[in-house]
């Protein structure tokens, strides 16, 4: 029979399934209604000027054929054939339509056996934040100036007003994250946070990107923001390249897919970053109650990360740093850190209590194609097959209760009818389909 509480060392029927890294917004006009007055030229300048403008129009209209072209224009763009990127478009149609369509996101989620997910920023179908990205790129990603902060501020404060609604639509099971811009003005920062959060979004802060002129994480010139974020009981997030690098548009260059490359194959150490910041510069020590979390991450790398630093800490030149410390490298990722291992590999699993049993979530990426989505019991089951199942609900969903103030009595009412059954996903995976393109198999 169901149970609605979690006995230590016992695992329900049914696994309580959170995913730790999600995505929604609806394409940029869809964004319009939530800018401030005196931001709204801006913002309808802003996304006239886009190349893609009339199908971003048409799809914020629920045109499903600009819909799909922007599903096939992605996947060409990012290395896929006309016919895998067509095909794809058609199959992922629906679930796209999840982005910013409460009764189809449900749908699909619930077929995934999901019953809460925290939800971050946009960018796959033209529905980015607005002005998160970088200023008249048309079609550059990465190599490019950012916009002026003003309108980095009003951008993130539209999205977060959208996300506040579309999460008030299913409150009990959307954790929604609060974007911010660059923080050059911090009282603006703390007081849209405060804003948010009393709004309802409850699924942390993500970390202000890096730019020039701006100093590193761990200086007091953020301690307002962590303190707030702190007090309210909000993590504060990395997402998949977010942290990105502060001399990108001038390192990276113009020239793209290059700009673009770059920029990935250093996102994994920027995203990083902020962990021997908050360790080295004390933000953890003067913030005793704040969380950070590494979301839409790798996971394999926590372990051998941690015993770098600690051999640092204990170098013979290093004493200077013990001194300042409460707590070894160690000690302060278990107490301060999460990882959200979003599409998990069977390695990442395997290495469970080594990166903390505690300190690892599980995200499905829903609805992006590098995800789980539409085969998340078999990526469950690649994953966690043969973990004891006491283990694997911790990293699956009571992690995530614990981290992001979930209900937890009414998140596992609706598990116990759609979550995945624990005797399955102990289970060796079934052959994934032959067309299935994301990540969730490694």
């Amino acid at each position: 029979m169901p149970t609605t509480e979690t006995r230590p060392g016992a695992a329900p029927p049914r696994h309580l399934l959170v995913s730790g890294d999600d995505h929604a917004g609806p394409p940029l006009p869809g964004f319009a209604p939530y800018f401030d007055p005196e931001h709204r030229d801006d913002f309808d300048r802003y996304w006239r000027a886009r190349p893609s403008a009339p199908l971003a129009e048409a799809a914020a209209r629920g045109d499903r054929d600009a819909l799909a072209g922007f599903l096939e224009a992605f996947m060409r763009a990012t290395g896929g054939s006309p016919a895998q990127s067509r095909a794809f478009a058609e199959r992922a149609l629906e679930a796209t339509l999840g982005l910013f369509d409460s009764d189809v996101r449900k749908a699909h989620l619930d077929a995934e056996g999901i019953v809460g997910e925290v939800i971050f920023g946009d960018g796959f179908v033209e529905n980015q934040p607005p002005f998160s990205d970088i200023m008249e790129g048309n079609g550059q990603l990465f190599g490019g100036k950012p916009w002026p902060f003003d309108l980095q501020l009003a951008g993130a404060r539209a999205y977060n007003r959208w996300l506040a609604e579309f999460c008030a639509e299913d409150p009990i099971r959307r954790a929604g994250v609060i974007q911010l811009p660059a923080a050059h003005d911090v009282p603006a920062l703390v007081a849209e946070t405060k804003r948010a959060r009393e709004a309802g979004l409850r699924g942390g802060v993500l970390v202000p990107p890096l730019e020039p002129g701006l100093p590193g994480y761990h200086d007091p010139h953020y301690d307002p923001l962590w303190a707030v974020a702190a007090d309210l009981g909000l993590p504060v997030s990395v997402h998949g390249g977010n942290a990105r690098a502060p001399d990108g548009p001038d390192a990276y260059g113009a020239s793209e897919p290059l700009a673009s490359f770059f920029h990935f194959t250093e996102s994994t150490f920027f995203d990083r970053r902020p962990l021997w910041f908050f360790m080295w510069g004390g933000v953890f020590d003067r913030h005793p109650k704040l969380r950070l979390v590494f979301a839409e991450a790798l996971a394999h790398w926590v372990p051998q990360e941690l015993l770098r630093l600690d051999e640092m800490v204990d170098m013979w030149n290093a004493r200077a740093l013990r001194e300042r410390l409460s707590k070894r490298p160690s000690e302060y990722w278990r107490e301060h850190c999460a990882i959200t291992a979003t599409f998990a590999s069977r390695g990442e699993i395997e290495l469970r209590h080594a990166i903390g049993l505690d300190n690892l979530l599980w995200g499905s990426d829903f609805p992006h194609p590098e995800g789980t989505w539409p085969i998340t019991p078999t990526c469950l089951r690649h994953a966690f097959h043969d973990v004891p199942a006491d283990e694997s609900a911790r990293m699956l969903g009571l992690n995530a209760l614990r981290l992001y103030d979930f209900d937890e009595k009414a998140l596992r009412t609706h598990a116990d009818q759609i979550g995945p059954l624990a005797t399955d996903v102990i289970q060796p995976p079934t052959a994934p389909p032959s067309d299935y393109v994301g990540m969730g198999l490694r």
